[in-house]
């Protein structure tokens, strides 16, 4: 093969390597500027959960569930004009079938719809950090919460969960990343218990 042949095919290969790494990594390709398709936008930081006892008792609505489905995500909030991306509001519709209830106008084998904050939709991905992601098959302890001020717009008016997901695993172990606890599911419970009959 001569030199000519070897430098053309080396080139290409690069060239989809480079188209592969940025789409694998949902990183902008170069050339695309920020509020363009294809980018990847991550808003906020990391927040204090706040108390275990308030999070809970100013829930509207505290399940454990398994997570049927994961809906397509919905641009809730278009950017207008003018308006950088990170302002754009992206949700991702999570179907819950309900498995024990501990407060809340649901009961055992109905599903709840909520919304998880972020998603990819219309060529934008958007990650709300510190906001609980959910996977279908999870079963999951969750306090979920009516929208209010901005995250009316950002839910499309539906519930969301905000950091209080616990993931229930085959030992019976329940997690929350945030609050970086980890304790029998049982004991959870009982936590969640005491704390909604607190004052």
């Amino acid at each position: 093969m001569s030199r000519t042949w070897k430098i053309a095919l080396s080139t290409v290969l690069l060239a989809t390597l480079g188209a592969l790494y940025f789409g694998v990594m949902g990183l902008p390709a170069a050339g695309k500027g920020p509020g363009e398709t294809g980018k990847t936008t991550i808003v906020g930081s990391l927040k204090d959960p706040g108390p275990f006892d308030r999070a809970f008792q100013s829930a509207d609505t505290v399940v454990i569930g398994t997570v049927k489905k994961l809906g397509p995500a919905v641009i809730s909030s278009p950017p207008t004009l003018g308006q950088a991306e990170a302002d754009m509001g992206i949700y991702t519709p999570v179907l819950l079938e309900v498995t024990e209830v501990f407060k809340g106008n649901v009961k055992p084998g109905e599903i709840v719809t909520f919304a998880q904050l972020g998603g990819k939709a219309g060529g934008h991905t958007i990650i709300y950090a510190g906001e609980a992601e959910f996977k279908e098959g999870e079963q999951v302890l969750v306090p979920l919460y009516k929208p209010t001020g901005a995250f009316k717009s950002w839910t499309g008016g539906n519930l969301h969960a905000d950091q209080g997901k616990y993931l229930i695993d085959a030992s019976g172990a329940a997690t929350n990343e945030v609050r970086a606890e980890t304790l029998p599911a049982e004991s959870l419970k009982a936590k969640i218990k005491s704390a909604l009959v607190s004052p």
